[in-house]
């Protein structure tokens, strides 16, 4: 472990996993930053690739790069509760190993962090694509960079994304909630209950860059585990009982298992060409028990205020065989 004085004002821990194609170019832009009292640690979780080759030159061009390797756990919530243990900033950040920063992040986040004593400051984000001409997607916090908002405002604001998760946080607040490692996207479960816990969360003008267009990204295939995103708003369900939170929050969570329910089946039908079919019949199986768990939402939950999201919500309420019809339509318009 790191003494007193080897403690830095920053940690940032990057999962790493068959990275290659990005890592370097990540880890750069880390250490290009305006701001240089930081470490990364890169907790190699068992690549079959040559990542942790690649991670141990850059470490040794650059001490801040620390470099850790466990055996392969299937999550990136559970590599970065491991990498906690060797973490010594008295901030943390995370990154996905394919992100980038603006060269001033750290610095803009670190700044108003001080400047209002912060327990959370959140960047700007974009949608990143090497392919310049790819519409670039700019997800803007308030203009007035001198808000700052509750704990619960955030948690509240983080339900259905309107704040990100790319997040310049105070150590304390990790130690003290810990990293939820229960399935694959329990890290942004984490993110929810660390802005619960804060106290005051504020805004920068830095920059995170946000990558889109790597095919290998978790969301873009189908894996059996993406299902696990229902188990997790069953978390939140519970986790928001008897909490002082607007009265419309369970309603906003189950909207959003509804349209969760959408996008996880068209990411299987985009996937099924290459599933095979006793796969494909337990894959049925899963999302018909799913959809019958959950249809009442489809009535419970009436998008007034949306007219696209109200007529959606209208075809999939009615029946199984509808809401996959519905699916295979949509599909079958985007693809043209």
């Amino acid at each position: 472990m790191k003494g007193l004085i080897d403690m830095v004002e920053i940690t940032i821990i990057i999962p790493v996993y068959n990275g290659t194609n990005y890592l370097e170019r990540t880890i750069k832009s880390l250490l290009n930053q305006t701001f240089k009292d930081f470490e990364i640690l890169c907790i190699d979780d068992g690549s079959t690739d040559n990542s942790y080759e690649l991670l141990k030159q850059l470490s040794n061009q650059d001490n801040r790069v620390r470099v850790f390797r466990k055996e392969n756990e299937g999550t990136a919530a559970r590599a970065v509760s491991y990498g906690l243990q060797f973490a010594s900033g008295n901030f943390f950040m995370y990154a996905s190993q394919d992100d980038l920063f603006s060269i001033d992040l750290l610095e803009n986040n670190i700044r108003r962090a001080h400047e209002s004593n912060l327990d959370a400051v959140i960047p700007n984000m974009e949608f990143y694509y090497d392919d310049a001409t790819a519409s670039h997607f700019s997800y803007k916090n308030e203009e007035d960079k001198s808000l700052i908002i509750s704990g619960a405002e955030a948690f509240y604001l983080s339900l259905n994304w309107r704040i990100h998760g790319f997040v310049l946080w105070r150590m304390s607040i990790i130690k003290k909630v810990g990293f939820f490692t229960f399935n694959y996207n329990s890290d942004e479960y984490s993110t929810r209950i660390f802005y619960f816990n804060c106290e005051s969360v504020g805004f920068s003008n830095g920059i995170f860059y946000y990558r889109k267009d790597n095919p290998n990204a978790i969301t873009m295939k189908w894996r059996p585990y993406l299902l696990d995103v229902f188990h997790t708003y069953d978390e939140l369900l519970k986790f928001i009982v008897n909490k002082t939170l607007p009265s419309n929050t369970t309603k906003i969570i189950n909207g959003l298992i509804q349209m969760d329910l959408i996008r996880v089946y068209l990411i299987y039908l985009r996937s099924k060409a290459n599933i095979s079919k006793f796969e494909s019949l337990t894959i049925e199986s899963r999302f018909k028990t799913l959809y019958r768990e959950k249809q009442y939402l489809f009535k419970e939950v009436d998008f007034r205020s949306n007219l696209k999201l109200k007529v959606i919500n209208r075809i999939c309420r009615v029946h199984y065989s509808i809401f996959k019809i519905f699916c295979y339509s949509y599909l079958r318009i985007k693809n043209g």
